[in-house]
């Protein structure tokens, strides 16, 4: 797709004018003798060129692209504050939706020149080794142990503190570091299940949340089937965690890779469940194992009756599918309470412990087992 976009690109270019590659999935042209009102032109005349639909292995793609750009004026601007300003000009374009044209002035909103920032302070973060993986443990219900555990990515900024993914994912995927920086996170995670194995923990199964961009412009598979190699973690103790987007795709790709790595024995779950448009259809087809009911339901099962019925069909339809289901953002014991009735498989949560740095996870883990067996005494 990238290579399609090239050439797209570069058909719409003149003698003089570039059309060059910045890394990932982001193109600089330079037009000379452009004044605003034909960039104007021209930004309509990429958006059409590159929305045109193509065929990839029998399959139909339809591309888009935000576009950002800056005209020079014969100021003092130099190359890299063009860049900078075509950047930020992008970022407004991706802010009202994509697939969008903008030019450059100094009015632009205050939350497309944040984006930006983020942008380069991330990758700057990941390539200074200043992201983190901190570990929720995955408690199964039936007898209170720690079976597994969730790797989730901290950013230790120095000006914004310590933020989750939440903060800042979005501007992963849109600047497409959520590819290298994904498959460090598969890397790392495997790399710390080894680290406690080789400390004396019990095997745990280790959950890594993964973009649809690492399906869509990565190499997930071969990141996990490295990974699995250097860690020597067995493939059955790894399992990703993918959004109710990767599981709607009817992209063949997307469905053959997922299929490949349940294949060599991956564990696949759909996390957040209940909160998107998950298709019934394409849960039985696909070779999912796990079902992770979303936090707005297990959070409002005491006040909500709606919510408490949604996270009991869901429960349900995981028994009759053969599937393991997790309850996310379990804070009560009331909470546990009921999710024992519908038994539900596992859970995780504050009322276990929040995700702790590896170092920690050990002592979270032994507290947890005296808890339970303290528990099957009092029983």
């Amino acid at each position: 797709m990238i290579h399609t976009i090239a050439q797209r690109l570069t058909a719409l270019v003149r003698e003089g004018d570039t059309v060059a590659r910045l890394g990932g999935d982001e193109f600089v042209m330079l037009f000379l003798d452009l004044g605003e009102d034909r960039a104007e032109l021209l930004g309509e005349r990429v958006l059409a060129a590159v929305r045109s639909p193509t065929m990839v292995g029998g399959e139909r793609i339809d591309l888009t692209i935000s576009i950002g750009a800056a005209v020079y004026d014969g100021g003092l601007e130099t190359a890299e504050s063009l860049l900078q300003q075509a950047d930020v000009a992008m970022y407004e374009a991706k802010a009202v939706g994509g697939d969008a044209f903008r030019v450059h002035h100094p009015r632009m909103s205050t939350a497309a020149v944040e984006r930006f920032q983020m942008r380069n302070d991330l990758r700057d973060a990941f390539e200074g080794g200043a992201l983190d993986l901190h570990y929720q443990p995955l408690v199964r219900l039936s007898d209170g142990q720690v079976v597994g555990a969730e790797a989730l990515l901290r950013w230790n900024d120095g000006a914004r503190g310590t933020m989750p993914p939440p903060a800042f994912v979005r501007v992963a995927e849109e600047s497409g570091l959520i590819v290298p920086i994904g498959a460090w996170v598969v890397r790392e995670a495997c790399r710390q299940s080894r680290i406690w194995r080789e400390a004396g923990l019990p095997p745990l199964r280790m959950a890594v949340n993964v973009s649809v961009r690492q399906f869509v412009n990565g190499d997930i598979l071969n990141d996990v089937i490295e990974a699995l190699r250097e860690s020597g973690l067995d493939s059955h103790r790894l399992e990703i965690e993918i959004t109710e987007g990767i599981v709607l795709s009817d992209s063949a790709r997307v469905r053959g890779v997922l299929i490949s790595l349940a294949g060599m024995g991956v564990r696949i779950a759909v996390d957040d469940f209940g909160a998107g448009y998950s298709s019934f259809t394409s849960i039985s087809e696909l070779p999912i194992q796990t079902l992770k009911v979303d936090r707005c339901f297990v959070g409002r099962m005491s006040e909500i009756p709606e919510s408490r019925a949604i996270t009991r069909t869901i429960v349900d339809l995981g028994h009759h599918l053969h599937l393991v289901t997790i309850a996310e953002g379990v804070e009560t014991a009331e909470q546990l309470t009921l999710l024992k009735k519908m038994r539900c498989t596992e859970a995780q949560g504050f009322l276990f412990s929040p995700a702790v740095p590896a170092d920690e996870f050990p002592a979270v883990m032994r507290r947890l087992h005296a808890d339970a067996a303290e528990e099957r005494e009092l029983v």
